[in-house]
């Protein structure tokens, strides 16, 4: 997997690319803030260093269904927290490159 930077409105996203599964993976990128526990979120406008988790996201805490927690101890896997307002993008590594515009248009996975 080769690192790769993107530049969008909010700032530079850092992301995975890799040629064996054919998609570029920008993980972890948060979208919205809370500053307090019950209100409502606000868009996050502007992305500083650190900010990208370059992982997946916690998930919003919910109750873990009996099944899932016998057979894969879901709580290891999948961490819930508070602070989930995270989102991955996924686009094709393989786009077109015969336009002679760099605005191509590609398929994403939000």
């Amino acid at each position: 997997k080769n690192t790769i930077f993107v530049e969008a409105p909010v700032g530079t996203l850092v992301g995975t690319s890799s040629d064996e599964n054919g998609v570029d993976s920008f993980l972890g990128i948060p979208f919205a803030t809370v500053n307090e526990r019950f209100q409502a979120s606000s868009l996050k406008e502007t992305l500083e260093e650190g900010d990208q988790l370059q992982r997946d996201g916690p998930l919003c805490w919910q109750s873990i269904s009996p099944i899932a927690e016998q057979y894969a101890g879901a709580i290891k896997f999948f961490p819930q927290s508070e602070d989930c307002l995270y989102m991955n993008i996924y686009r094709p590594t393989t786009r077109n490159t015969s336009s002679s515009s760099s605005s191509s248009r590609c398929p994403l996975f939000l």
